[in-house]
C-alpha cells in the first residue's frame, strides 16, 4: 500500500507541476461551503491552511470567517519550513494592513507580536479545511507523505467536520485512492467548482 501511495503522489505532483496551477486564480469563499457552515455558530473556530503555490486558496474564505466574528486557525510557519515534519501546532489568523496600504494575511501568535506560542489547539475547531494531492468521492485522502495532517487530526474532536480541499482534476471516484488503516476519511471534499458529500453528518 505504501508503494501504491508513492506512485499516486508522484503522478499528482507531476500533474500539478506540468499544469503550473496558481492558487490565486482559484480562491474559495464562505459561499462555497454555505451548506456546511449554516449549522456552525458564527463565533466558532474553524481551521484552515496557508496555501502553497499549487494549492487551492482558502484565505478569502478564512478572512470572511474572521471578519464575521469567528476564529480561524492555521498551522504555524514551522509546518511549511519543515516540509511537514514538524510537530502540529496552530495559531490564529489575522488580517493586517501592509506597509503599502494593501491588506495582507498575517498569522499572529498568542503574544500578538508574532513570536509567542501558538494560540489554540485543533480540538477547538468545529470545521477543518485540509489540503491534499488527491481525494476520492468517498472521503479518501492522499497527502504529500510527511504525515503532518495524520498527526494533526489526532488532536481533532470526533465531531469536527473534515473538509478536504483540492483542484477539480484531483477528485476521483470512490474506492480508488489508496489508504491505510490510520488514514481518516473526509466528511466533504471541496473543489473550486463542487462540494461533495462523502459521509453522513448531523448537518
Amino acid at each position: 500500500m505504501a508503494e501504491r501511495k508513492q506512485i499516486w503522489r508522484r503522478a499528482y505532483l507531476a500533474s500539478r507541476a506540468a499544469r503550473r496551477i496558481a492558487h490565486s486564480r482559484l480562491p474559495l469563499t464562505l459561499q462555497d461551503i454555505r451548506q456546511i457552515i449554516q449549522a456552525i455558530p458564527r463565533s466558532a473556530t474553524i481551521a484552515g491552511y496557508l496555501p502553497l503555490s499549487s494549492e487551492v486558496d482558502v484565505l478569502p474564505l478564512l478572512r470572511e470567517w474572521v471578519e464575521g466574528g469567528g476564529t480561524a486557525l492555521v498551522p504555524t510557519p514551522a509546518a511549511l519550513t519543515s516540509g511537514g515534519r514538524s510537530s502540529p501546532q496552530w495559531q490564529r489568523l489575522s488580517f493586517q494592513e501592509g506597509e503599502d496600504g494593501c491588506e495582507e494575511q498575517t498569522p499572529e501568535c498568542a503574544s500578538g507580536t508574532g513570536d509567542g506560542p501558538p494560540l489554540g489547539v485543533l480540538s477547538e475547531a468545529s470545521l477543518i479545511l485540509i489540503p491534499g494531492l488527491v481525494f476520492g468521492r468517498d472521503g479518501r485522502r492522499l497527502g504529500r507523505g510527511a504525515g503532518w495532517y495524520d498527526r494533526a487530526l489526532s488532536q481533532a474532536t470526533q465531531g469536527a467536520i473534515l473538509v478536504g480541499v483540492c483542484h477539480a482534476g484531483e477528485l476521483v471516484e470512490a474506492m480508488r485512492v489508496p489508504i491505510e488503516e490510520h488514514d481518516r476519511l473526509m466528511d466533504f471534499v471541496l473543489t473550486p467548482t463542487e462540494l461533495v458529500i462523502c459521509r453522513r453528518t448531523n448537518l
